[in-house]
C-alpha cells in the first residue's frame, strides 16, 4: 500500500501537465545521483512529445543526453540542472544534443523553455566531443524549427560554447542569459534565425557566426544568412581580459583536392569526390604536400602521407562560406572591447580561412541599427574580409571608428565597400571610416 501512495503524487503531477509527461515519473529527481538522473532523463527524452520538469530543486547530471524531433521540454521555476563529472570515465560534450547529430539526420520541432543550467566549469576537452566540431553545452546539428527561450547557461569552460547550432533553418533563441569562458552563442551554416532579448557575459564572443571555422569549432561549412540579433546586452566583467567581440562573422574559401597541394596540419578544407574533408592533425603545425586523397565516407583517418582528415559533409556543399543579410538592432555594448563587430578571416597555424587561389568570397549586407556604445570600444566594426554593404542607422557611436583593412593574402580581391550612415551621432562622422589599401564609398544620408 505504501508503494501506491508514493506513486500517486507523481501520477497527479503527470496528469496536471496538460498531456505531457513529468520527468519525475522516470526517476529524474533532485536526490538522485548524476548517473541515475542521466539515465532517467534520457529515458524520458526517448519518449519525445511534451516533457515537464516540475519539481523545484537541483538536479545533478553528467554525460550527454539526446533530444529527438517533436519534443517540447519545459522546466518549472526553481529547477536547476547542475553538471557534474561522472563517477567513472570522461565527461563528453555536449550536455544536451539533438539525436540526429549522430547519424546526420534532420530533427524538427524542438523546444526548450525555462532551463537553468549550471555547468560548474565542467566539460570535456576538444577531443571528447561525440561529433567533431560540436562542443556547445546545448548543441544542435541538423535542426529545423528550434526554439530555446527563457534559458540560462552559466559557468561553462573554455572548451565549450553556451549554445551551438549548425545546419539549421528557422531558429528562435529568446530571453537568454549566458555566462562562460567561450562564445555564448556559436552558429555554423544555416538560415533564418532570430536572437533577441538576451544578455551575455563571456570572455570571448557573445555571438559568433562562423561560416568557415576552426575544425574543432564547427561540424559544417556553409553560409549563415537572414538573421536578426535584437535587443541584446554585452554585459561587463571587470575581472575578465578584453578579448573577443560582441559579434564575429567569419568567412572562408577552399578548393578541390589536388595532388601535391600544400596542406596545413590544422584547419585546411578540401573537396574530393563530393565530400568535404578537414585537416585535423590536432598536435601538429606547419604545412606539407598532400599526395593521398581522402576518400573515407565518415569519421577521421590518418593517411599514408601523414595527413589526418575528418569527413565533414557530403551535402549542401559550397566552396565559399560566410555571413550575409544580418541585422543587429538595439545592441548595448557595455563590456570594454577593442572591437564590437568583426568581419573576420582566420590566418594562423591553427586555421586559415582562405586557401591560396581559392574562389573569392564576399560577405554581404550587414546592418547595425540602434547601437549604443556604453563602454570603451575604440572600433565599432572592422572588416578584414570583402563585404559589399555596411549600414549604420539610428545609433550613438561616440568616438568609435569603422576600419576596413585587408588580409594581404594572394587571391583575396577587395571590391568596393559601401558604408552608409543614417541618423548617426558620432564625435566626427566625417572621420569615422578608415580604409587601408581597399576601395570604399561613404554615404552620409543613407536611406
Amino acid at each position: 500500500m505504501k508503494r501506491h501512495w508514493r506513486i500517486l503524487p507523481l501520477l497527479f503531477v503527470a496528469l496536471s501537465c496538460g498531456g505531457g509527461r513529468d520527468a519525475a515519473i522516470f526517476g529524474f529527481l533532485p536526490e538522485n545521483s548524476a548517473e541515475a538522473n542521466k539515465a532517467a532523463f534520457q529515458q524520458c527524452l526517448d519518449e519525445g512529445g511534451r516533457i515537464v520538469v516540475s519539481r523545484p530543486g537541483m538536479y545533478r547530471v553528467c554525460g550527454t543526453m539526446l533530444i529527438k524531433a517533436n519534443t517540447k521540454l519545459s522546466f518549472a521555476k526553481g529547477v536547476i540542472i547542475s553538471r557534474e563529472i561522472p563517477a567513472e570515465g570522461k565527461d563528453p560534450q555536449p550536455l544536451l544534443m539533438n539525436a540526429g547529430a549522430l547519424d546526420g539526420s534532420i530533427d524538427e520541432n524542438i523546444s526548450i523553455k525555462g532551463l537553468l543550467l549550471q555547468c560548474n566549469g565542467m566539460g570535456g576537452n576538444l577531443e571528447d566531443t561525440l561529433v567533431v566540431g560540436l562542443r556547445g553545452e546545448l548543441a544542435f546539428l541538423g535542426v529545423r524549427k528550434l526554439t530555446i527561450k527563457n534559458t540560462q547557461v552559466l559557468g561553462y569552460p573554455e572548451t565549450s560554447f553556451g549554445i551551438q547550432v549548425c545546419d539549421f533553418q528557422n531558429i528562435l533563441l529568446e530571453s537568454l542569459h549566458i555566462e562562460g569562458v567561450h562564445d555564448a552563442i556559436h552558429l555554423g551554416a544555416g538560415r533564418d534565425f532570430i536572437i533577441r532579448n538576451s544578455h551575455f557575459r563571456t570572455d570571448n564572443d557573445a555571438v559568433a557566426m562562423n561560416g568557415l571555422d576552426f575544425p574543432m569549432n564547427s561540424p559544417r561549412i556553409g553560409w549563415i544568412e537572414n538573421g536578426l540579433i535584437d535587443n541584446c546586452v554585452d554585459l561587463p566583467d571587470p575581472d575578465a581580459a578584453v578579448i573577443g567581440y560582441f559579434a564575429r562573422m567569419t568567412a572562408g574559401s577552399f578548393k578541390e583536392w589536388e595532388e601535391g597541394m600544400s596542406i596545413q596540419h590544422q584547419g585546411d578544407a578540401v573537396l574530393h569526390n563530393g565530400r568535404v574533408y578537414r585537416s585535423t592533425g590536432l598536435h601538429e603545425h606547419g604545412e606539407m604536400p598532400s599526395t593521398v586523397p581522402p576518400t573515407h565516407p565518415s569519421g577521421t583517418r590518418k593517411l599514408a602521407d601523414g595527413h589526418v582528415w575528418t569527413m565533414l559533409q557530403d551535402k549542401d556543399i559550397t566552396l565559399t562560406a560566410g555571413v550575409r543579410n544580418i541585422v543587429f538592432r538595439n545592441i548595448h555594448l557595455q563590456r570594454p572591447r577593442h572591437l564590437g563587430f568583426n568581419l573576420h578571416f582566420d590566418h594562423s597555424d591553427w586555421n586559415r580561412s582562405f586557401y591560396p587561389g581559392a574562389q573569392n568570397v564576399v560577405q554581404r549586407n550587414i546592418t547595425l541599427e540602434k547601437i549604443y556604445i556604453e563602454s570603451n570600444v575604440p572600433l565599432l566594426l572592422q572588416a578584414r574580409t570583402p563585404v559589399n554593404y555596411i549600414r549604420v542607422r539610428d545609433s550613438d557611436i561616440g568616438r568609435s571608428l569603422i576600419r576596413l583593412n585587408i588580409l594581404g593574402y594572394p587571391g583575396v580581391e577587395y571590391e568596393n565597400t559601401v558604408v552608409g550612415f543614417h541618423n548617426v551621432h558620432a564625435e566626427d562622422l566625417q572621420k569615422t571610416v578608415m580604409a587601408w589599401f581597399r576601395p570604399y564609398e561613404v554615404i552620409y544620408n543613407d536611406k
